[in-house]
């Protein structure tokens, strides 16, 4: 159940043991797999499992671009590849469409990896919570041009990060968090499309694109919002 991994990654596998011979059974599931090039590391060091692809900067992980169908939000966002506590803004058009495009990495890591429970997972973030190396922007374009990306996550931004798992967007909110009706008082974004019944049915609430988000795309596993009268 991975969207990101398909069968030209299994043309060449890296395998790490600590035994110096190959499992008979492995060699039987590359055959299966028709696999093309095999590496053998013997030693204690490891990476999570999943695709990966190879330049001369280093191991990467692939992601998959999906489209923002029901504009549920208000930036898409990627890792930092300086900082790992950090991540940056995305910038991937949609051909022929208003929304962009989401970097979503593999579910192998999710399904593997058993020490973090999120490890792998997909976040998407309210856009009134810090994450940090991106603009927060509370729905208001006039404050986002004002402030510059912040230099710390919030409390519970950090606590998903620390858990291992994966920022790939800010979801939209009505302005600063308020009470405003969104197909009324939604000024600065276009609001989030509700694909429950007939999909014309209007969102509300300041979470809206937390929840609009996680109802439309198959693809994201958790989201963040708030209730702004806790």
């Amino acid at each position: 159940n991975d969207e990101v991994s398909c069968e030209i990654c299994l043309k060449h596998v890296c395998y790490f043991s600590n035994q110096l011979e190959i499992e008979e059974y492995v060699l039987q599931l590359l055959a299966s797999w028709a696999c093309q090039h095999f590496f053998y590391v013997i030693g204690s060091e490891r990476i999570p499992p999943g695709p990966y692809f190879l330049s001369n900067r280093g191991i990467f992980s692939p992601c998959r671009r999906f489209s923002d169908n029901s504009e549920s939000f208000v930036l898409s966002t990627t890792s930092s590849q300086e900082d790992p506590q950090a991540y940056q803004t995305l910038n991937a058009a949609t051909f022929g469409a208003s929304s962009f495009r989401l970097a979503i990495p593999s579910r192998i890591k999710s399904s593997k990896a058993g020490h973090t429970p999120l490890a792998g997972l997909r976040v998407a973030v309210k856009d009134l919570f810090h994450l940090k190396g991106v603009h927060t922007g509370c729905r208001n374009r006039g404050y986002r041009r004002l402030h510059g990306p912040v230099n710390a996550s919030s409390d519970a931004v950090q606590r998903v990060i620390d858990l291992e798992g994966v920022i790939v967007g800010k979801a939209k909110t009505v302005e600063f968090g308020g009470s405003q009706q969104v197909i009324s008082d939604w000024y600065d974004y276009f609001d989030p499309t509700n694909v429950r019944g007939d999909g014309c049915l209007a969102g509300i609430g300041s979470s809206i694109g937390s929840a609009s988000s996680l109802a439309a795309c198959r693809w994201l596993d958790i989201t963040l919002g708030m209730d702004g009268k806790l």
